[in-house]
């Protein structure tokens, strides 16, 4: 990879500065209140923490669990798990295995992210914040036709010109800030680097893991559709390991990529 490439892929990352002030250690996987800046909350997931921005200058409600308008807000000097104000749904692991289509049509409530409507780049850039309802941690996209021959970032691309990834090839989240839970059908799928790319997904509610599943993907081969029908979910996280590199390509690293992915709100 060379040294342009790794240095955009380092601003992609979407993790705030921790400060000392407060630990996830012992707590509750979830959202917190950040007595420090109404602005920013914080999100524990097994003990490690990240400091989110609510976007469009919203303030944190830890009463809704959600970025809201200051007036509706319930200002709180303490920090309370996730749990304490919604009721967990039931866990059930008999999610369906993802299934690869050719063509699969997102259902007639749903939507489309195709990151094609943010600010054009002729590389790489930060999701921004609030794009498709949503904020979003350790999260890019990238111009697939002007990304390196070969590469997963091309075959990702179903839709436009642009798919997103997970900046590092680390933990990628996205947490609902439109609504109150969402529902994730679908999104198309390459792995960017690695043959044999694990990536496991994640999906919460309430603190607690609702679904999880398991993909293997390839570099080679064009992008599949995952297929999960999740419902009612707050917060999905994308891990990626493994696999082994594609020979002749430069890039390195267990990055993914993904496309048109299909969603819906909860109001």
């Amino acid at each position: 990879m060379n040294l342009g490439v790794v240095i955009v892929l380092a601003v992609c990352v979407g993790i705030q500065t921790v400060s000392s002030a407060f630990t996830c250690t012992n707590k509750v996987d979830g959202m917190y209140s950040n007595v420090d800046d109404p602005h920013t909350f914080w999100y524990c997931s097994n003990g490690n923490s990240a400091l989110l921005t609510c976007p469009h200058n919203l303030v944190w409600s830890q009463e809704q669990l959600q970025c809201d308008w200051q007036s509706d807000t319930t200002s709180s000097s303490t920090t309370t798990p996730l749990t304490t104000t919604i009721t967990p749904a039931p866990l059930t692991t008999t999610t369906p295995s993802p299934l690869i289509t050719p063509v699969s049509a997102c259902p007639s409530n749903g939507r489309l992210l195709q990151f094609d409507d943010i600010s054009a780049t002729s590389a790489w850039a930060r999701l921004p914040n609030g794009y498709g309802g949503f904020q979003w941690t350790n999260s890019c996209y990238t111009n697939g036709p002007n990304a390196e021959t070969g590469s997963g970032f091309r075959s990702a691309v179903t839709s436009g010109k642009y798919a997103a990834f997970n900046a590092d090839g680390a933990r990628m989240i996205m947490i609902i800030n439109a609504a109150k839970s969402f529902n994730l059908y679908s999104f198309m799928a390459t792995s960017v680097w690695n043959n044999d790319l694990t990536l496991q997904i994640k999906g919460k509610r309430s603190g607690i893991t609702k679904y999880t599943e398991h993909v293997i993907l390839q570099v080679a081969s064009p992008a599949k559709r995952i297929v999960l029908n999740w419902t009612d979910v707050e917060i999905v996280e994308f891990i990626t390991f493994g696999g082994t590199p594609q020979p002749g390509l430069k890039g390195s690293g267990t990055h993914f990529a993904f496309d048109d992915m299909c969603i819906s709100f909860n109001k």
